[in-house]
């Protein structure tokens, strides 16, 4: 049974990931930096300080396939951002190209921020253009891209692209939702801003292709449903899946908005926690269409469909038990 480590195996993305590589007899390890209290059964858990060399090339030894999905959406200042998304992915190829036995691949989930908006929401950005990130977020995810790329030639990687990714169980969705239902909403990037969307469970699939497929080796793409949708429409869609009214949207001006950024951020840190919002996803807020074209994923792996934004939406929203035991279990 191959060992496929998971980076961020305890977030949104990488819990449904690892339940699913489950699923297919795959044996996930999830790695994090604490415990969590509750645990999936029959999965590895693995501790790891990227800090301490010894302590993330122990994390990763004897897995076959590595998932680097951790990162920072939410920081305060440029040094956070290149610590968590570029520094860290550094330690990480460290370690693997230091291991007496190494993984055969590295799938890295970078971002849409990393290649940057579009001025014409009628030119969405593929792999052939230029990189062109405008937050600092987007720089560090770009960074941490060329850290992949020192992987030694005899670990094969894959790098993806998402752009916004909604399911079940995300807290930002969740906290959308909760401005849904109070009945008004900002409308992100303006009204004639455009974004691209991926359903949770096709970036899960898409990930999972990539762990398999040897078409993909080597290469960067952008994963997405082709279709681009405006904010209000994607609000609007949420309210009927969610079956709430449709509420008041609100359109505010850049500065205000970067305004907004600096307030999270300056009250979270009086609070002691992660800014919901900050300056840095203001700037991205008010820099054009968000929207990419997977079409070089299709064509090399034959994939067959994305799930509609409207699909996903009414999946989203409808009531689940959970079917994974969580239990106890040792570490690795």
């Amino acid at each position: 049974m191959k060992i496929i480590a998971i980076t961020g195996g305890t977030g949104f993305i990488g819990r449904a990931l690892a339940k699913k590589l489950l699923a297919d007899n795959y044996q996930p390890r999830i790695l994090t930096r604490r415990l969590p209290k509750k645990r999936l059964e029959n999965m590895q858990y693995a501790v790891i300080d990227y800090d301490n060399p010894h302590s993330v090339e122990k994390a990763f030894e004897n897995c076959d396939v590595v998932v680097h999905l951790a990162a920072a959406l939410f920081c305060r200042s440029k040094e956070e951002f290149e610590k968590a998304n570029t520094q860290n992915t550094r330690a990480i190829v460290n370690a693997v190209n230091s291991l007496e036995k190494k993984p055969a691949k590295v799938v890295y989930i970078s971002s849409l921020a990393a290649g940057g908006p579009s001025a014409n929401a009628d030119k969405p950005r593929t792999e052939d253009m230029k990189e062109n990130p405008v937050s600092i977020y987007g720089k560090t995810k770009l960074a941490g891209e060329e850290e992949i790329k020192r992987l030694d030639d005899d670990i094969e990687f894959t790098i993806l692209r998402p752009p916004i990714v909604y399911g079940k169980h995300d807290s930002g969705f969740s906290k959308i939702a909760k401005f849904v239902k109070k009945g008004f909403m900002i409308n992100a990037g303006g009204k004639d801003a455009f974004f691209s969307f991926i359903f949770l469970e096709d970036l899960i699939e898409v990930i999972k292709t990539a762990v398999e497929n040897h078409n993909v080796l080597g290469k960067t793409y952008y994963v997405c449903e082709n279709s681009v949708y405006n904010w209000k429409t994607f609000i609007q869609l949420m309210s009927e899946a969610m079956r709430v009214k449709m509420p008041i949207m609100i359109t505010m001006p850049g500065p205000l908005v970067y305004l907004m950024g600096y307030i999270y951020e300056f009250t979270s840190g009086l609070m002691g926690k992660a800014p919901l919002f900050n300056r840095d996803k203001a700037k991205e807020s008010n820099a054009g269409n968000w929207i990419a074209y997977s079409g070089r994923w299709e064509k090399d792996t034959n994939w067959e469909g994305w799930t509609p934004l409207k699909e996903g939406l009414k999946r989203s929203f409808e009531k689940e038990e959970e079917t994974s035991a969580e239990i106890q279990t040792p570490k690795v």
